[in-house]
């Protein structure tokens, strides 16, 4: 059996422990305190949590879309510059997994041959490709991508 603890033991215990259940209290206090949201607000974050994921997707397509139009207006500019009278340029595209897309037109099949390859000396351009060519009113059209340099 145990013996009781005496009473000047108890006495000297009481300032140790009173900062301990001090800040036992306090904790508690602020436990409550944070436990009782007011309905709007929980309204609020629910809502805002609901949307966080949009919110993110939205981000990342964002930082995507920054990633593939790197230096886009640099490289329309430096094809522009090379490009023969004979050349048009049809619809462009930027992005969709490739860095580039377009249509070049011109009477003759060489005179895209030539250019494609007047573009792929650049090292921006080592990845340009023809994808599909069609003949259309006396125009050839070849369907272009290029990939984002890396």
């Amino acid at each position: 059996m145990h013996p009781e603890p005496s009473k000047a033991f108890l006495k000297s215990l009481i300032p140790k422990l009173l900062p301990v259940l001090l800040a036992t209290e306090a904790a508690l206090f602020a436990y409550y305190e944070i436990v009782d949201i007011p309905k709007s607000l929980q309204e609020e974050f629910d809502q805002m949590e609901a949307q966080e994921a949009g919110v993110n997707a939205e981000l990342h397509a964002l930082d995507a879309f920054r990633e593939e139009h790197i230096y886009a207006y640099e490289a329309l500019a430096a094809m522009l510059a090379v490009k023969p009278a004979a050349i048009r340029f049809g619809a462009l595209n930027f992005g969709s997994g490739t860095w580039l897309r377009f249509e070049l037109m011109s009477p003759q099949a060489s005179e895209i041959d030539s250019y494609i390859q007047t573009l792929a000396a650049n090292d921006w351009f080592r990845s340009i490709h023809i994808v599909s060519r069609t003949r259309q009113g006396g125009m050839e059209i070849a369907l272009v991508e290029i990939r984002r340099p890396e």
